[in-house]
């Protein structure tokens, strides 16, 4: 899903997983209608992972697992190598104790980590709201590679400030003023050369920018 800002990218994901209710029309997850789903099962079953971080001063297994004991080792090992952080676990260690709001990690650690978490909990859906909105481009990298790796595990729903982590999308929606404009693959919305194309073309531009260097 993306758009300019104040399109409602964020409200559509923040209804999807009942953080706000105010919403006209219906919404049906598996033919169910969403205001029908209690919000605790709903949750158990599409979590949301969102820009700004949420991480605890507790052991680095707790920001994980939050205590949840159906969640065995084992399945905490195998989210922390989908999500490509096992080199953050191997040198601090699963017992550290993170300080708040995971101080001591980069902003590209402490997102993978959530990422563990969210596949830690096995759910169905996964909401990525601008998850790359606040990194540098190398650690995008290295968390689209992760975001690659939960599209082909899950469903995954990716609310995208930077269109390079959309390209690999089934399909994309382009949204403006509350409503969906256009919608495709990358391919399919950049031959249209529409809404997306322009947003598409614009980032590229503003990546040259930065790049350039003056003498």
């Amino acid at each position: 899903i993306v758009g300019a800002t104040g399109s409602g990218k964020t409200t559509l994901g923040r209804v999807l997983d009942k953080s706000y209710e105010g919403y006209r029309g219906s919404i049906t997850v598996d033919g169910v209608e969403l205001r029908t789903l209690k919000t605790d099962v709903l949750r158990e079953s599409v979590t949301a992972v969102r820009q700004d971080i949420q991480l605890f001063s507790a052991p680095l297994q707790f920001n994980v697992d939050l205590n949840n004991e159906q969640i065995s080792p084992a399945q905490r090992v195998e989210a922390v190598d989908l999500v490509r952080v096992t080199d953050l676990i191997e040198r601090l260690g699963w017992s550290h104790l993170l300080k708040e709001r995971g101080a001591e990690l980069s902003v590209g650690e402490g997102q993978l980590v959530t990422f563990a978490r969210a596949m830690a909990h096995d759910p169905t859906v996964v909401i990525m709201d601008e998850a790359t909105a606040s990194i540098d481009s190398m650690t995008e990298r290295r968390i689209q590679g992760a975001i690659e790796a939960i599209m082909e595990e899950k469903t995954a729903i990716v609310i995208a400030h930077r269109l390079s982590t959309v390209q690999k999308a089934d399909r994309i929606f382009v949204m403006e003023q509350g409503q969906i404009v256009e919608k495709g693959d990358h391919a399919s919305l950049m031959a249209e050369n529409g809404r997306y194309a322009e947003l598409v073309k614009a980032a590229e531009s503003a990546t040259v920018l930065d790049s350039a260097t003056v003498d």
